[in-house]
């Protein structure tokens, strides 16, 4: 009988951690938001938070803490408890670049968090302001080129997939031009390239495919692989003669460290769900925004494939916070 009650305690044990799952949750879950409301990570976190709801039963509330590239709201997200009751949906920038580039870290990105799933990759767009008289990349490079320093290329700043794009753009082509760094948002960039005040601006095409398609802003390079299909026209920066120069983000949903296994399971199988509403699908395949929801074991392996590349890459561009 001795000899049995290990079993009986692990077997009691599983239906309790089963029971929880089945309950989880019975209140409402703060979904953090490393970006300014508006944003092309707010709208996400908004359909997906609304999607989770209509599986789970709860709300899902988002709260927006923009700043640092989106490392305000990781670093809250590393103080909550691995309950399941606060999560986040932000770029990977938070998670996979800031670390390499601020000389204390606020948190260890394998150590503080749990991976849930990816949501999306996102290709960047570079756009101009709409009387900026070029109509593609290489007419731009040759517009800096013959006036240095007077140009402003702007980006959302801190350790984000674009900033490094930008800062590639200037590697391969020796361009002098000011960066101009955005780190609350690209919704404030996109603004300022409309009034003039910042000339040429890299984000992901979620963020300010509003103003694109009024035609506020020009878009003069795809950065992804392939074109958009909302700009069939604007060519790729590969088309362009940049071959192998791509700049593609991702986001994602993040939990504290220590979570329940079976309850990450289910807010992955739940944001899944709701990332296939196919309306959900148009609008951000229309924004250049493709779902790539995974595993939470896949979506760890993208996490270390990425530590690996930008703990290599980040140094070698000199890059500061």
């Amino acid at each position: 009988m001795l000899k049995r009650l290990p079993v009986v305690a692990l077997a009691a044990l599983a239906a309790i951690s089963s029971a929880m799952a089945q309950e989880y949750p019975t209140k409402p879950v703060r979904v953090l938001v490393g970006y300014a409301a508006g944003s092309g990570t707010d709208f996400l976190a908004r359909a997906v938070s609304d999607g989770l709801r209509k599986e789970l039963g709860q709300p899902f509330v988002v709260e927006n803490r923009p700043g640092a590239g989106g490392s305000l709201a990781a670093e809250q997200l590393a103080k909550s408890p691995g309950d399941g009751y606060t999560l986040a949906v932000t770029g990977g920038a938070s998670f996979v670049i800031n670390v390499f580039i601020n000389p204390k870290p606020l948190y260890d990105t394998l150590r503080d968090f749990t991976p849930i799933t990816r949501l999306v990759l996102n290709d960047a767009v570079l756009f101009v302001n709409k009387d900026v008289p070029v109509k593609n990349l290489p007419e731009l490079i040759e517009l800096i080129r013959k006036s240095p320093g007077k140009y402003t290329l702007g980006s959302s700043g801190g350790g984000t997939q674009t900033r490094l794009g930008v800062e590639e753009l200037k590697r391969i082509t020796g361009i002098q031009v000011a960066d101009i760094f955005y780190p609350a948002g690209d919704a404030k960039g996109a603004m300022d390239v409309m009034g003039g005040f910042v000339q040429a601006y890299m984000a992901a095409l979620v963020s300010v495919a509003g103003p694109l398609k009024s035609g506020q802003i020009k878009p003069i390079a795809a950065m992804g692989s392939q074109r958009f299909a909302d700009f069939p026209d604007v060519p790729t920066a590969m088309e362009s003669g940049f071959p192998n120069f791509t700049v593609q983000t991702w986001l994602g949903m993040m939990g504290p460290a220590n979570m329940r296994k079976d309850v990450v399971d289910k807010l992955n199988r739940s944001a899944r769900v709701a990332m296939a509403e196919p309306q959900l699908v148009r609008t951000l395949s229309s924004q250049g925004s493709n779902i790539a929801t995974n595993s939470p074991e896949d979506f760890a392996q993208v996490i270390r494939n990425d530590l690996k590349k930008y703990g290599d890459m980040v140094p070698s561009l000199g890059l500061s916070q």
